[in-house]
């Protein structure tokens, strides 16, 4: 036994007793919970009728645990239908003895670990999706390749033929790069810090132009093509490189756009794709900075990439036991925080088999849990941390909060939209590209994101 903490009582004229406790060191917050309410304050007041008094000390403030107050210093408990986190765990409490009329350490931890977590608190606010307006692209397309925003402009490409298309919340038109583009040619855009990066690869041409949110072109490089078969590309914002992944070949490379020469990077082992199906559509891949990125391929694990990779692929989970999935998510929270989401396959139910590896910051071990939906295109920008929601075709806004780093991110709120198919966002506002099925002609809507 940690010992008996001293205290005095005293009976009130209401019958309640009146406890004057001596925190441990160091804890100077304190709960007190009883009959499945939990009151704040000190002294703590309690009825002695029998029913268990628990004491939780806390090192941190009730603000900087996320903990609201309500009417009579009663702690604000979560209702059934609100995204809830369970009340912080701590490893100092005491607990009333009628019997000796004294507060006892409390040894069990597991015991207490259990108690706290049965009482639900209402998580800290997160962030609010609010759409701001919506465009159709004239001539309409079926097919939007790639796509980028800064603030209240969206530039999107698009094939067959190969188009360059500014959007607003007034509409949409189709921009000139300035030269005759040949009908194998696709178009790339990024957003480039306060522009916007136009490549050209054609089976004759490699081209980079500088494109301002006004429509405004500049010509950057030119060079004889080398053309290699990349389907999905990203960028780094102030790298001229532009990076691909070859799905068929398994390999990472990287364009010199001013030699108009690709390099291969890193390839990554063969596997069998059988039995994915559709669940394969979204395979992970992007830049965490201006030389390193994350690639997922089907039935295998994602792997971290290098400018200068040496020796074999590296996953990104480690110390973990997961089967390798069909299809992966990657996001990194402003918190130090990362997750990994596994789609393996389709469960008993007709549903996806869906599993998270999550850690608090990079130099913590990784940890296995459940997540609500598949996600895919998981941005960071800024202080946001967005994605598309595989199964209800919609933007979700993800959350790992610094009050409470020892819960897991979650989704805590959805754009409100169906049918998203792309994603643009610049840390504030962005656009997504709507389509209903692959015949009908995309739309785009105008986001942002924000307190609540």
């Amino acid at each position: 036994m940690r010992g008996i903490l001293f205290v005095a009582l005293i009976a009130s004229c209401s019958d309640a007793q009146v406890a004057t406790l001596v925190p441990p060191d160091g804890f100077d917050t304190t709960l007190v919970v009883k009959g499945g309410r939990v009151r704040t304050g000190d002294p703590i007041r309690f009825d002695d009728d029998g029913e268990p008094v628990t004491v939780l000390f806390y090192a941190r403030s009730l603000e900087a645990m996320a903990l609201e107050v309500g009417a009579n210093d009663d702690l604000v408990l979560a209702s059934d239908a609100e995204d809830s986190w369970p009340l912080p765990a701590t490893e100092r409490a005491a607990r009333y003895d009628p019997a000796s009329r004294a507060f006892v350490a409390v040894d069990d931890l597991v015991t207490l670990a259990a108690e706290t977590a049965a009482l639900r608190v209402p998580s800290a606010p997160c962030g609010k999706l609010e759409r701001l307006g919506a465009a159709r692209i004239n001539p309409p397309t079926t097919n939007v390749l790639t796509m980028a925003s800064i603030g209240a402009t969206s530039m999107l490409t698009s094939v067959f033929p190969p188009r360059l298309i500014r959007v607003d919340d007034d509409g949409s038109r189709d921009l000139s790069l300035g030269f005759m583009t040949e009908p194998d040619a696709s178009i790339l855009v990024f957003d480039d810090g306060p522009t916007f990066l136009v490549v050209y690869l054609s089976s004759s041409a490699t081209k980079t132009l500088r494109l301002a949110t006004d429509g405004t072109i500049t010509p950057l490089t030119s060079a004889p093509a080398s053309p290699v078969r990349v389907d999905t590309t990203a960028h780094w914002p102030g790298d001229p490189s532009i990076y691909g992944r070859d799905t068929v070949g398994r390999t990472v490379m990287r364009l010199d756009p001013a030699r108009g020469q690709w390099r291969v990077l890193q390839s990554f082992p063969m596997t069998d794709e059988a039995g994915c199906g559709n669940l394969a559509t979204y395979q992970l891949f992007a830049l965490d900075g201006a030389e390193s990125g994350v690639v997922g391929f089907a039935h295998s694990p994602p792997f971290r990439f290098m400018d200068r990779s040496v020796g074999l692929p590296r996953p990104i989970v480690s110390g973990l036991d997961l089967p390798p999935p069909c299809q992966s998510a990657y996001g990194a929270f402003p918190s130090g925080a990362e997750l990994v989401l596994y789609a393996i396959g389709a469960n008993a139910l007709g549903g996806i088999d869906l599993r998270m590896a999550w850690r608090e910051s990079p130099n913590d071990p990784w940890k296995d849990d459940g997540f609500p939906a598949d996600l895919y295109g998981i941005t960071t920008r800024k202080k946001w941390v967005l994605g598309i929601d595989d199964q209800a075709d919609d933007v979700a806004l993800l959350t790992h909060s610094t009050l409470r780093p020892e819960q897991a991110p979650r989704i805590c709120a959805h754009l409100g939209l169906a049918e998203v198919r792309l994603m643009a966002f610049d840390g504030e506002e962005g656009f997504v590209a709507i389509q209903d099925d692959p015949t009908t002609p995309m739309a785009v809507a105008h986001f942002r994101v924000r307190d609540e």
